[in-house]
């Protein structure tokens, strides 16, 4: 399920560039500081949680979870860029 999620959001992703590239609203920078710093924080506390208390030691383990924060991040931040475009769509003229 999170590959298909990973896949909508990857054309969510070419589809907010078009918009921006089009002339749509780009991402305010306050908003990437804060997905940024807010994935971060996630990731890292997710990283420390089965680091240190659950004892992860198998690689393939820590990373499968790790990846899957971080789409589940990205996908999340699609979906809030998926808002914007629908809030404020491009005029075309013609």
């Amino acid at each position: 399920m999170l590959q298909i999620a990973f896949l909508v959001a990857v054309w969510y992703a070419w589809l907010d560039w078009k918009y921006i590239r089009n002339g749509g609203i780009r991402p305010k920078p306050a908003e990437v500081i804060a997905w940024t710093i807010g994935g971060g924080v996630i990731f890292l506390a997710a990283w420390g949680v089965m680091f240190f208390v659950l004892g992860i030691n198998e690689l393939s383990e820590f990373s499968s979870v790790l990846l899957s924060i971080l789409v589940v991040i990205f996908v999340l931040y699609e979906a809030r860029r998926w808002t914007v475009r629908r809030d404020n769509p491009i005029r075309l003229e013609g």
